[in-house]
Order: C-alpha cells, then sequence, then structure tokens
C-alpha cells in the first residue's frame, strides 16, 4: 500500500426515511413546525405540502442561516431556497 488515501465519490443526497418521519409528525394544516436540520429541504417539502394558510415551519439550517418560511406557496415547495 502506498500510503495514499482511496478516492470517495460523491452521491446524490437521499433524505432518510422521509415519508415515515413525516408521517410520525401528523402534520395539522394549521400547526407551526420546526425543522432544525434543513439542509436540502427534503422533509420541509413534504410538511409545506400538507401545510394551510395559517400553517408555518421554520426551517434552521445553521447559526448564520435561518429560514422563516411564512406560508406554504407554490413556489418555495418548488424552489425552497427561492423563499
Amino acid at each position: 500500500m502506498s500510503g495514499e488515501m482511496p478516492i470517495v465519490q460523491k452521491s446524490a443526497h437521499e433524505t432518510v426515511l422521509l415519508s415515515e418521519a413525516v408521517t410520525a409528525l401528523q402534520v395539522q394544516p394549521g400547526g407551526i413546525y420546526v425543522d432544525g436540520t434543513f439542509g436540502r429541504g427534503g422533509h420541509s417539502r413534504l410538511i409545506l405540502q400538507q401545510l394551510g394558510e395559517t400553517g408555518r415551519l421554520i426551517a434552521l439550517q445553521s447559526r448564520q442561516q435561518v429560514r422563516l418560511l411564512i406560508h406554504a406557496s407554490p413556489s418555495c415547495i418548488a424552489d425552497l431556497h427561492s423563499c
């Protein structure tokens, strides 16, 4: 062995247990939810699809970046990073 580090290829991120996790939340249309690990927005997107006009989702990525999604508008669901 030459002591070289193996090359690790990046793969597409797969959200783990997406459906199961959001189903367990029993999302209510007028509820308030916090996604403490926003990442690429997989869980948030599914929660937003179930929120109504009065529902709220607060999505946190890091201490430096906080996203407050006030309304489940179609544009936010389609592209969470544009909100």
